[in-house]
């Protein structure tokens, strides 16, 4: 049952299993991915209006999860996925 696995169990595995097809495992934190809007940047709480929506007032509507996803990719490519460049 995957929910009695700790994360960093589940981290190991993941970083064990990459390093067997050659491929890097790279951590990034996670830290207010899911307040932080997108689009703006303004960090609030309050944003994550009900479950699953995200709602800024720069006008950022989206589901919480891919607001939070969009965060943390672009913490890690250092560009965002859904931005025009």
């Amino acid at each position: 049952m995957t929910s009695r696995w700790s994360f960093s169990k589940v981290s190991e595995m993941i970083a064990y299993k990459a390093s067997m097809r050659g491929m890097r495992v790279v951590e990034v934190s996670e830290a207010y991915s899911s307040q932080r809007c997108h689009q703006c940047g303004k960090v609030s709480k309050a944003n994550r209006r009900q479950r699953g929506l995200y709602a800024c007032g720069c006008g950022w509507r989206t589901h919480a999860d891919v607001n939070a996803a969009a965060n943390l990719y672009e913490r890690f490519a250092h560009v965002s996925p859904l931005k025009r460049s």
